[in-house]
């Protein structure tokens, strides 16, 4: 008895120290939002969605954001759609030094009779 208490403190302990809490999705298995920015102003922006289901399509629409002091502003966007399981997008814009830069991607999953059943929005680092 003594040793389950001791495991479920310190399982308490961990999820207090830090650690990332996940959203979990019904039809999403795993997002990852990037952003990296070249000293030549090269920015590569990405998006990459892995689907529960192969029968279901799914639309990203990516958008490259500028921080202008007031607010996020678009600088660039894309969109694309596809099915099956592993959805991927990367694209590169030139950008201008001096402000903050972050991508953001919503995903919109829709199943064989295109009728929308989850969506969901990540953003990448600034």
């Amino acid at each position: 008895m003594l040793l389950v208490l001791c495991m479920i403190s310190v399982s308490a302990m961990a999820a207090q120290t830090g650690n990332e809490i996940m959203p979990r999705y019904t039809y999403i298995s795993d997002i990852a939002t990037g952003l990296s920015i070249s000293s030549a102003g090269k920015a590569t922006c990405s998006t990459s969605v892995t689907l529960y289901n192969t029968t279901h399509d799914c639309r990203i629409d990516m958008v490259l954001q500028r921080d202008d002091g007031t607010g996020w502003d678009d600088v660039k966007s894309w969109t694309i759609t596809d099915d099956g399981r592993n959805i991927d997008i990367e694209e590169i814009w030139y950008v201008v030094p001096g402000y903050d830069y972050q991508v953001e991607s919503t995903m919109y999953v829709y199943n064989a009779n295109d009728r929308l059943i989850e969506t969901t929005t990540t953003t990448s680092p600034i």
